[in-house]
């Protein structure tokens, strides 16, 4: 994923602008930053950063299994941004991201629809291999 097209213009909070998470899979850190459309290097390794959405909170870096769930959910095109299930009166009902890494790959098959990559017509995310099943991440 060599680069992620902003959603829309970045939000301002009395003139500055809001920072947003952007994780080094590598480092298994995340380091605040403003919007950018370029990928941002990683302060410690220099490998490319993903930027995902503001409400995202990132795993502790010694959690390596919420690390390898987080990053089967972005190559697949979840970047926390809210996901929606219809209810039967209509309505949308924001639905959670999954808690495990078994729960993922349920979790994209029903919500794929509302992923990046799905929007976007994107077959596979650039610069990173797609994991078939996340015991493989």
């Amino acid at each position: 994923m060599s680069q992620i097209q902003l959603l829309s213009k970045p939000k301002t909070k009395r003139g500055s602008t809001y920072l947003f998470p952007c994780v080094c899979f590598g480092c298994r850190k995340t380091f605040r930053k403003p919007p950018s459309e370029t990928p941002r290097p990683c302060p410690e390794c220099s490998k490319p950063m993903i930027m995902l959405n503001r409400k995202f909170s990132s795993p502790k870096s010694r959690d390596v299994e919420q690390w390898k769930k987080v990053d089967y959910l972005v190559q697949h095109g979840f970047y926390f941004f809210s996901v929606y299930r219809t209810a039967e009166n209509g309505k949308k009902i924001s639905v959670p991201y999954p808690v495990r890494l078994a729960d993922a790959p349920s979790f994209v098959k029903e919500f794929m629809s509302q992923s990046a990559r799905h929007r976007r017509g994107v077959e596979e995310p650039e610069g990173r291999s797609q994991t078939s099943s996340p015991s493989d991440a």
